[in-house]
C-alpha cells in the first residue's frame, strides 16, 4: 500500500494498494509511478481547497486565490464568473510573477466564450491571449500554462498546428498530466481524429480515474463519439455530462446533435430548451461561425444533427435585428498579434 499523509494531523490524503510480487513490482514501477503522479494532483488540489475553505478572503495568498478560482470555475455557473476573475486578479496583485494565475485567467476568459457568457467574444479571446502570453513569459515550462495556451490556439483561433505543438510540449514536460491528455483530446476532435481523441481520454482516465472536476473532460467523449458517428455512445456520455453539471452549455451540443441523428427529437427538444435558457443566442448560425471543426464534412454532419433535433437556424436577436448594423462608435479596434 502506498499512501500520502498530512504530517500535521495524520489525515490520509490518498492511498492505493497494489497486489503484485516483488519481481513484478520492479517491472511495472514506471507505470505505478505515472499512475501515482497523475492521481495525486487532483487529490492534492481537493485537499488544499478544503484547507482554504474557511479562510477569510483577506487572508488568502496567491496560491489560495488560484485554488479558490479553479474550484468556482468547475461549478460552471455564470453567477461565479466575476468572483473567479477577481480572485485571479487578486492573486496577481499579491504575486505578479505567479504564472498559474495568468494561465487560469486566460482559461476563464476562454471558458466564458465557450459558455456564451460574454457579449464580445473577440475582446475576451484577446484578453485570453494576453494572459496566456504573460503566463508563458513568466514560466515557459509551466505545463498547465502550455496546455491552456494550446487549447486557446485550437478553440479560439482554429490554429490547430500551433495548438498541437503547445499541447505536445506540455506532455513532454509532464507526461503524467491528466489535464493535458484530456485537453489535447479536444483538439483531435476538432481536426477530425476522434479515435486519437478517445485514446488520449483513456490515458487521462488511466492516470486519474476519479478526478472530481472531470465533467469538462467527459464531454470530450461525447464530442469524439459524435464526430465518429457513434451517436448512441455520444448520447450516453452527453446524458451523464448534462446530469452531472446542468449549467455546462457545451455539454448539450453534441448530445442534441447525436439525438437528432438518432431521430430522438422529443428528448432532444427538452435539452434544446435547457440549452437556450442558459445560452439564448445559440443557433445553427452561431455554432457554424464559432465551433472549431477543421473538416467541412464534420461540421456539416454536426449541423445536420442539430437541425434534425430542432435547433433554431438563427437566434432571436438576429431575427429581431437582421437589418440593423453596429454603430461605428460601439466598435472596439484591437491590434493584437496572435500566435502562429
Amino acid at each position: 500500500t502506498i499512501a500520502l499523509t498530512k504530517v500535521e494531523n495524520a489525515e490520509v490524503v490518498w492511498a492505493e494498494q497494489y497486489n503484485t510480487s516483488l519481481d513484478e513490482l520492479f517491472a511495472i514501477q514506471d507505470q505505478i509511478t505515472s499512475t501515482i503522479v497523475g492521481q495525486l494532483d487532483p487529490k492534492l488540489r481537493t485537499s488544499e481547497i478544503k484547507r482554504i475553505s474557511g479562510k477569510q478572503p483577506e487572508r488568502l495568498d496567491a496560491h489560495d486565490c488560484v485554488l479558490r478560482a479553479i474550484y468556482l470555475l468547475n461549478k460552471m455557473s455564470q453567477e461565479y464568473f466575476t468572483e473567479i476573475k477577481n480572485l485571479l486578479y487578486n492573486a496577481i496583485s499579491i504575486d505578479s510573477s505567479y504564472s498559474s494565475a495568468y494561465a487560469w485567467l486566460s482559461f476563464s476568459c476562454l471558458f466564458s466564450v465557450g459558455q456564451g457568457w460574454v457579449q464580445d467574444d473577440g475582446l475576451s479571446i484577446t484578453e485570453a491571449e494576453v494572459f496566456s502570453r504573460k503566463a508563458l513569459d513568466l514560466d515557459p515550462e509551466d505545463d498547465m500554462a502550455l496546455t491552456i495556451a494550446g487549447h486557446l490556439q485550437s478553440f479560439a483561433y482554429h490554429n490547430f498546428d500551433q495548438g498541437l505543438q503547445l499541447l505536445e510540449r506540455a506532455l513532454q514536460l509532464n507526461p503524467n498530466s491528466s489535464f493535458a491528455w484530456a485537453t489535447s483530446a479536444a483538439t483531435y476532435c476538432y481536426i477530425g481524429e476522434p479515435e486519437e481523441a478517445l485514446r488520449r481520454l483513456a490515458k487521462s482516465r488511466e492516470l486519474c480515474p476519479f478526478d472530481p472536476y472531470a465533467v469538462v473532460y467527459e464531454n470530450n467523449y461525447s464530442v469524439a463519439y459524435t464526430i465518429a458517428e457513434r451517436y448512441s455512445e455520444a448520447v450516453e456520455w452527453g446524458r451523464k455530462v448534462t446530469h452531472d453539471n446542468p449549467t455546462f452549455t457545451n455539454g448539450y451540443k453534441p448530445l442534441i446533435a447525436s439525438l437528432g441523428h438518432l431521430g430522438q427529437t422529443e428528448e432532444a427538444r427538452e435539452y434544446i430548451q435547457r440549452l437556450l435558457s442558459l445560452e439564448p443566442e445559440f443557433s445553427i448560425s452561431a455554432f457554424s461561425k464559432k465551433y472549431p471543426l477543421q473538416k467541412e464534412t464534420d461540421k456539416q454532419k454536426y449541423i445536420d444533427g442539430l437541425r434534425k433535433a430542432g435547433v433554431p437556424e438563427t437566434s432571436s436577436s438576429m431575427k429581431q435585428h437582421r437589418d440593423t448594423r453596429t454603430h461605428p462608435g460601439n466598435v472596439i479596434h484591437i491590434n493584437q498579434r496572435r500566435r502562429g
